[in-house]
């Protein structure tokens, strides 16, 4: 997973490739973008320094997925038993 960085003000820096022809190998690039707006595609990390306080950027803190309990097929399915979870939402089996 690619690791983006925001800033308090609503900046996001996440890293992409970018292939402006078929026949060129794809460059790196640091895109920007501010909410859902496309700021700037920067090739060096001076090029965002004049868009984003570098000093703000922190990762973005993503909430993980819950993890599937027990084997096989989705929990709750139409044939999978119920499962308890405890405070620490660790699977402890068919209830």
């Amino acid at each position: 997973m690619t690791e983006v960085l925001v800033s308090p003000d609503g900046h996001r820096v996440e890293r992409i490739l970018v292939q402006r022809s078929l026949s060129r190998p794809p460059q790196e690039m640091l895109r920007v973008k501010h909410g859902t707006y496309l700021v700037a595609d920067c090739a060096t990390i001076a090029e965002v320094a004049q868009l984003v306080d570098l000093a703000s950027l922190v990762p973005e803190q993503r909430s993980q997925p819950r993890r599937a309990c027990g084997v096989g097929g989705a929990p709750g399915g139409r044939y999978a038993p119920r499962m308890a979870s405890t405070r620490h939402g660790s699977c402890t089996g068919p209830t």
